[in-house]
């Protein structure tokens, strides 16, 4: 019975030392053969920067100095909704009116909220659904940016943070049917 328990130990440690060695085996080839060279001339920025020439221009707005922007990845989303996702959903549909829009495609809002929950640095893409730069209708357009732009949308859960979110509105026939992420 002692000799099962001490070869069941045994076992034990030598698989987890397999294990480790493993993982540090795999991190090592990562770090210095597995990972994709990147041009930095061509793509000197991360994911989530906001080209400062593609902007809506708002001279109020600027980001909280000293800290950097979370999110730049994924964006903020799910935490950032003031309350939840479900809630913002509820009070973009209950505001916002199709005046006789018949446009179908995609708004692609990009955006960073400072710390004091103001957002700006807005970045609008209007996109047809195969993905094709088109022109939707200003006002729609206008009334979704409006009704993003309130601060009453935004949680800021971290103190002294800015945040990068971005929101995908997709539209059938003047109406939003979906908000994305």
């Amino acid at each position: 019975m002692k000799k099962y328990k001490i070869l069941k130990i045994v076992g034990i440690i030598v698989l987890s030392l397999i294990f480790v060695v493993a993982i540090g085996i795999g991190y090592i080839y990562y770090n210095f053969y597995g990972k994709f060279n990147i041009n930095e001339e061509k793509y000197p920025y991360a994911i989530g920067h906001i080209y400062t020439e593609d902007i809506l221009k708002n001279n109020s707005f600027e980001l909280c100095k000293d800290v950097g922007v979370i999110g730049t990845y994924c964006s903020a989303a799910p935490k950032i909704y003031k309350n939840n996702k479900y809630s913002f959903k509820q009070k973009i549909n209950s505001n916002y009116t199709n005046k006789g829009y018949l446009d179908t495609g995609y708004l692609n809002l990009r955006f960073h909220i400072n710390c004091k929950g103001e957002v700006g640095d807005m970045e609008v893409n209007e996109l047809n659904l195969e993905f094709e730069k088109i022109d939707l209708s200003d006002g729609m357009v206008e009334q979704l940016i409006t009704l993003t732009h309130s601060p009453d949308n935004w949680n800021l859960f971290y103190e002294n943070a800015n945040y990068y979110m971005y929101l995908i509105y997709k539209i059938e026939n003047g109406e939003v049917v979906e908000i994305l992420p």
